[in-house]
């Protein structure tokens, strides 16, 4: 059946399937949501499209968000991605207190149910066993079904080798294990299960916070009848490993055990697969404080590739979590220089708030709000690194600041709370009256801001002792926010629960001074 695959007006391409926006087929960054509405816009192009109808079409007639703020972050997004403008609009002109009318010419691209290709490479990722894999000098291009050329990497020692079967199947030869030197059983997936994946790999690979959960639910849906048609395909099952890592909407423990049971199936099937060992390398660290463990598949997933950003990431936290503070700076910036894009997660000003250097700390993260202003973890570090200066007005104006960016205020308005002690107690209670997982780290910061130290105490050592840890217990050894803590009852049994990650981060650079000793 014939339909609309991609909507095309001025130098862009919108990919319907996916949600995908090009710019002379380069990606532009755009998140799911401002895309529907996009989507929404230009379907409708020379008419207006009332904002109840962006709400319907992107939402739901049964929405239950803010979709008068919803609405016009959208449009903010989509107006940057186009580098489009209000006040004169190429694109997107708005209709006071009616809704918008996309104003720019639309070509309607029709084709088959088979999902456009993403010019992102991805098709490359199975061939090379990782999103963004450059394909071997001279591979040959095969056409599947009338699609553009799909670039195959042709058959080298430790990649994956992808031909074209009959009857729409892909044939993925998984990697020889390097430590036997045979080829593992060849694998067979239907086109339709690997477009799927395909699918489901591009929303894992673009969501943004608030998208999490929706992004989760597709994803875990589109992966299940993946893997239903398709239940040796390793990739896949690393996905779903992911994917679920995204559920907020089910309890951590279901969601989390989902994704270790995901993980583990992959590596069952080809135990080199990088990606899963980085996932048991993080849940290790963050959830079961195994440091072993997490240094066992750290170093299993940097041996797959020693370029991954997300294995350079974690070895920089579990340094810092160990007090080698110099060597997780220097290894978080490399994952930076190798991928750019990773400057926000990569966190360098929480690695020098731990080191305790808060003037870099502040420079970092107000180089990530330069470019994100509502990046919720730099946020926190302004008023940490504020804090520790002993500067309470500059951590109280960062909160201000941010409070008027999230509720899009003007800059005098008056947040509801007029000190940090009030803000603090005003978390604290909210904490406790939520249904719904809190990351205890965040309960324990309000606390000690709070004037409680000892309930900070108790929700750190319940975490630990429940494994319900969330970003911030591995680092309590380092963590300046727990010094008021270091001398009060408990605190000992909160150490002994956590354990010392020293002896696994020295096990990790013990492997890395051997590798550089014989050029490997």
């Amino acid at each position: 059946m014939n339909e609309v695959r991609r909507l095309r007006f001025g130098e862009f391409e919108l990919r319907l399937a996916s949600g995908e926006l090009l710019r002379g087929g380069e990606s532009v960054a755009l998140q799911l949501q401002p895309a529907r509405v996009l989507e929404t816009l230009a379907r409708g192009a020379g008419r207006t499209v009332l904002r109840s109808e962006i709400v319907d079409a992107v939402w739901g007639p049964d929405a239950h968000v803010d979709v008068d703020q919803s609405i016009n972050y959208c449009i903010r997004q989509v107006r940057l991605a186009l580098g489009d403008s209000a006040d004169e609009p190429r694109y997107v002109r708005t209709v006071p207190r009616r809704g918008y009318r996309f104003v720019a010419p639309v070509e309607e691209v029709w084709g088959s149910g088979v999902p456009a290709t993403s010019a992102t490479g991805r098709e490359e990722a199975v061939a090379g066993g990782g999103l963004g894999a450059t394909p071997a000098p001279g591979a040959p291009a095969v056409t599947v079904f009338g699609r553009r050329p799909w670039t195959v990497r042709v058959a080298v020692a430790g990649a994956l080798v992808v031909t074209i079967g009959l009857g729409g199947m892909l044939a993925l030869a998984d990697r020889p294990s390097g430590r036997t030197g045979t080829t593992a059983a060849r694998v067979v997936i239907p086109e339709g299960a690997h477009d799927r994946y395909l699918e489901a790999r591009y929303l894992l690979d673009r969501a943004e916070p608030e998208e999490y959960v929706e992004v989760g639910q597709a994803a875990v849906e589109l992966l299940s009848e993946t893997l239903a048609e398709a239940p040796e395909y390793a990739e896949a099952w690393v996905a779903l490993a992911e994917a679920w890592h995204y559920r907020f909407d089910v309890p951590r423990p279901e969601a989390l055990g989902n994704s270790l049971a995901a993980a583990r199936r992959a590596l069952e099937i080809d135990p080199s697969l990088g990606k899963a060992h980085e996932i048991l390398a993080s849940y290790s660290f963050f959830h079961d404080l195994d440091w072993q463990a997490t240094a066992g598949h750290l170093l299993q997933a940097l041996e797959a590739d020693p370029e991954s950003t997300d294995a350079l990431f974690l070895e920089a936290l579990l340094m810092s979590a160990a007090g080698r503070h110099e060597h997780a700076i220097a290894t978080a910036r490399r994952s930076v220089e190798l991928d750019p894009g990773k400057l926000q997660v990569a966190s360098l000003g929480w690695l020098h708030f731990f080191a305790r250097q808060y003037d870099r700390a502040l420079d970092e993260a107000e180089r990530v709000l330069s470019l994100a202003p509502l990046d919720v973890p730099s946020h926190r570090v302004v008023v940490y690194a504020y804090l520790k200066l002993g500067d309470r007005e500059a951590a109280f104006d960062e909160l201000a600041r941010f409070w008027r960016l999230r509720a899009e205020a003007p800059d005098d308005a008056q947040p509801p709370f007029a000190t940090i002690d009030e803000f603090a107690r005003q978390g604290l209670e909210a904490s406790r009256e939520s249904t719904s997982w809190v990351n205890p780290g965040l309960a324990a910061t309000y606390a000690v801001f709070g004037g409680e130290p000892d309930q900070a105490l108790d929700l750190l050592l319940e975490a630990c002792t429940k494994k319900t840890c969330g970003w911030d217990l591995p680092f309590v050894l380092i963590d300046p926010r727990w010094d008021a803590l270091r001398e009060r009852p408990g605190y000992d049994r909160l150490v002994e629960c956590v354990g010392s990650p020293r002896l696994a981060a020295d096990r990790v650079l013990a492997v890395e001074r051997t590798a550089r000793l014989f050029g490997r």
